[in-house]
């Protein structure tokens, strides 16, 4: 006999999205970094003070890129192992459940 356990959550849901987030930090972390070449290569046309301080903030920020990814991947990883635990839990209980004599 068998019970299903209903859930509010859409474990296959948290697990995708864990996914994506992973597939794209990657992308956005593409992007920047090809914005930075693109920043990096306006000197020639914007040569200024002006122009000097945009490339210098911008590539402040972007000594941070590599850490943006690596905290989205940690937490997409995170959601990832959230619901493959969760899948564990809810099989384990199903199996106990079956395990149970019924009268």
């Amino acid at each position: 006999m068998a019970i299903n356990i209903e859930s509010s959550v859409n474990i296959e849901k948290i697990n995708q999205s864990g996914a994506d987030l992973i597939e794209n930090a990657g992308k956005m972390f593409t992007s920047l970094q090809t914005i930075k070449g693109y920043i990096d290569a306006s000197k020639s046309y914007f040569d200024s003070p002006a122009g000097d301080e945009m490339r210098r903030k911008f590539n402040l920020s972007a000594e941070k890129f590599g850490e943006f990814q690596s905290f989205l991947n940690s937490y997409g990883e995170f959601l990832k192992t959230f619901s493959g635990n969760v899948r564990s839990f809810e099989g384990a209980v199903q199996e106990v459940i079956g395990e149970i004599p019924v009268m």
